[in-house]
């Protein structure tokens, strides 16, 4: 596992590659297995929104808080399967950026099961999601993130 230094240099790349606003203007949020590393510079404690999200090839709880957020998820390579949580998803307001899954497009949607007061969202063969207080018929296509 890498450290906080380690990260913070991983920023700033991804920062200068994405322009003048940069990811670290926008609160980029870093997720590495359990590590989890702000990179807001007036917030190190907490989320203020706005935030992209990375989830990892492990399972994940993710929040991002106030604002529109970008929850940012891709397929798992090998078994056992995966499922991520969401503790704060709002619809019409957060985004799934689901572009690298191949399967996945807005003409063929993601599977989502409501379970409870959450709903289960299958990815593929390996992932799942779950959206935490979220029900299923409040979802739509403009709560996703494409592939081209």
């Amino acid at each position: 596992m890498g450290s906080p230094q380690q990260f913070a240099g991983i920023a700033d790349r991804l920062a200068a590659l994405d322009g003048a606003e940069g990811l670290r203007e926008r609160g980029v949020l870093v997720v590495h297995q359990s590590f989890v590393l702000q990179l807001r510079q007036a917030q190190h404690h907490r989320l203020c929104g706005r935030d992209v999200i990375f989830a990892t090839n492990s399972q994940d709880a993710l929040t991002g808080l106030a604002a529109q957020d970008q929850f940012v998820f891709a397929p798992t390579s090998s078994n056992p399967s995966v499922q991520h949580t969401i503790t704060d998803f709002e619809a019409g307001v957060d985004k799934i950026d689901v572009r690298q899954f191949t399967n996945i497009s807005a003409s063929a949607l993601p599977t989502e099961t409501q379970q409870g007061s959450d709903t289960l969202i299958t990815l593929d063969s390996h992932d799942t999601l779950l959206l935490l207080g979220i029900a299923a018929t409040s979802l739509h296509a403009g709560d996703f993130i494409f592939h081209a």
